[in-house]
């Protein structure tokens, strides 16, 4: 039942006493996305989006996060979103302020999470004719968004619950599926500042007063809202159904070499369900990194084939290893043997590959999907539950792969577990070893998640960590904001392992560090520029390779973490590594 308090609650200062019309906008647009859930705003400063700066700092159940740059404030919102798969609102101000959220609007597109950018913009009548800091902002992020409105200037002649409906619809088209970013774009004339009084800046002999009228908000529904704390208008969460087609129930059940893939799952709810289904299919499953579930299934303890990508090397293996049926759950693996694999299945055997997502768009990018059903696991296992109740599914005779996974994972450790010298895939392993309990793991794109999706597993943590990466576009752009927009929306201590270049591009975020409330450890593994060009073709060709790709540098992040005030420590063997982490 909910509590009987919201519904006599009140906004944080009554409407009526708002100094001008841009502060009555700007709370009602804060008050209103506090009470759809959307608590959480991370701000750039800028003087044409003072109103919503002011309106966060007035309300009691807004959280503030203050970033430097607008790049850096848009991941840190993708990053939380990773986290909680709940939106955060990013409020920037107008100009190339907004331009700077694109990379982060595209991140949070291709990977459906949810998020809100609140762009300040000049009036209608400074546009397009030379006036300061002011670029086309309607429209700027084309197919990234999920939906945007150009608002007009805030006005009493506009009744006020316009504005709520918008605010509402805003919130409901980001955390509905498709999930993604939306656009409101704010217009806003002097006065900017929460003053009342002659308008700032007028025509000589033209003085304009800020006085407002409160008809906009004399209405019965206005005078209902004031008094609650629900929003103006509530949305049904949408559970699209989809229905499991009968074709693929009778392939798994004629399959006797069932495969199950697990990619980017975000639920621990999703991630039973998988766990429930690779257990009652009797199936081995593979599961990426970046899934969370290399560790563990929960209650019905299936560790998978953890090693599958380095059996993969093994031309015999790779050989063998020829599933009939293929069950992905979640999008975009890491591994490219795993890919070669399904492709090469698909393409030669006449392997049935069926993808469960509910991920926007297309993610097939060979064309091979026989089915792809846009619906979560978990409602994927609600059905299958139902068919097996009168059906049955043999037992995969690729399950063997588990206990070569495991000899062939105890033979790695073995003849690692006695190195000193740091190597990248060392790193991973003693990143997977230090990690403590409730501790979550950031990882760049990248050869960092590459080095994780092979060498990070399950018997060297003493806890399955959550896991966040950004794979939507996979750049190496904003990784130090969206590990602290991640650590801030699981509440808990956070390690990011990330590579020199990513840590130089995001450093101004590694400037707020300090002021994250849970513990980040930063492992960044310095190989003097952009390694992964050496495992490129391009590395053939050597007097193009250091100055155009490389990229070299004499960088001290020593003094660099001295300058922001971070405790630094040089891990100079694999041993040091396990010391920051625990």
């Amino acid at each position: 039942m909910r509590n009987i308090l919201q519904l006599f609650a009140n906004p944080p200062r009554p409407l009526s006493s708002l100094p001008n019309i841009n502060m009555l906008w700007a709370v009602l647009t804060v008050e209103e996305l506090c009470r759809c859930g959307v608590t959480v705003f991370c701000l750039c400063p800028g003087s044409r989006s003072t109103p919503l700066a002011v309106a966060v700092s007035w309300n009691a159940k807004a959280t503030s996060v203050v970033m430097h740059d607008e790049r850096s404030a848009g991941f840190y919102c993708v990053g939380y979103a990773r986290a909680k798969r709940k939106p955060a609102a990013c409020i920037v101000t107008s100009g190339t302020a907004v331009a700077n959220l694109l990379p982060a609007a595209v991140e949070a597109s291709q990977q459906g999470l949810p998020m809100l950018l609140l762009t300040a913009d000049r009036p209608f009548e400074l546009r397009d004719n030379g006036s300061n800091q002011t670029i086309e902002q309607a429209g700027i992020f084309g197919r990234y968004v999920r939906w945007s409105r150009d608002l007009c200037c805030p006005s009493d002649q506009i009744p006020a619950n316009v504005l709520l409906s918008d605010v509402d619809f805003a919130v409901h088209r980001a955390s509905s599926s498709p999930r993604g970013p939306v656009h409101l774009n704010f217009q806003f004339r002097e006065n900017l500042a929460p003053d009342g009084g002659p308008v700032r800046d007028n025509p000589p002999g033209n003085p304009i007063s800020s006085t407002w009228s409160r008809a906009c908000i004399a209405s019965l529904n206005m005078a209902k809202w004031e008094h609650s704390a629900l929003p103006h208008t509530l949305y049904p969460s949408s559970s699209s159904h989809v229905e499991v087609p009968a074709e693929v129930l009778s392939s798994m059940a004629r399959a006797r070499r069932g495969l199950v893939v697990v990619g980017n799952l975000f639920t621990a709810e999703d991630m039973a369900t998988v766990g429930w289904v690779a257990a009652e299919l009797c199936w081995p499953v593979w599961c990426d990194a970046q899934s969370g579930g290399r560790w563990d299934f929960g209650p019905f303890g299936m560790r998978g084939v953890s090693m599958m990508d380095q059996m993969l090397t093994n031309q015999r293996v790779s050989g063998a290893l020829r599933p009939d049926f293929i069950l992905q759950f979640g999008e975009r693996l890491v591994s490219k043997r795993i890919l070669s694999l399904i492709s090469s299945c698909c393409y030669s055997d006449r392997c049935s590959y069926v993808v469960v997502s509910d991920a926007p768009g297309r993610q097939d990018p060979s064309a091979i999907v026989t089915h792809y059903l846009s619906c979560s696991p978990t409602d994927f296992g609600k059905q299958l539950s139902r068919w097996m109740q009168h059906n049955r599914i043999y037992p995969s005779d690729l399950l063997p792969l588990e206990k070569m996974s495991e000899h062939a994972r105890t033979a790695l450790w073995s003849s690692l577990s006695g190195y000193k010298d740091l190597e990248e895939p060392l790193i991973a392993l003693r990143c997977s070893e230090s990690l403590a309990r409730g501790r979550a793991l950031f990882v760049s794109s990248s050869m960092p998640i590459r080095d994780v999706d092979m060498f990070f597993h399950a018997a060297l943590s003493r806890e399955r960590p959550e896991i966040g990466c950004n794979r939507g576009a996979s750049g190496i752009d904003g990784i130090v904001s969206s590990a602290l927009g991640y650590a801030g929306g699981r509440g808990r201590p956070l390690t990011l392992l990330l590579g020199d270049t990513a840590a130089l591009y995001d450093l101004s975020a590694i400037r707020h560090v300090p002021d994250c409330p849970h513990p980040v450890v930063l492992v960044i593994v310095n190989n003097g520029g952009c390694g992964i060009f050496r495992f490129l073709p391009i590395a053939q060709h050597e007097e193009m390779m250091e100055k155009f790709f490389i990229n070299s540098h004499q960088i001290d992040f020593e003094s660099l973490a001295r300058s922001f005030g971070i405790d630094y420590m040089h891990a100079a063997t694999a041993g040091w590594l396990l010391l920051p982490c625990c």
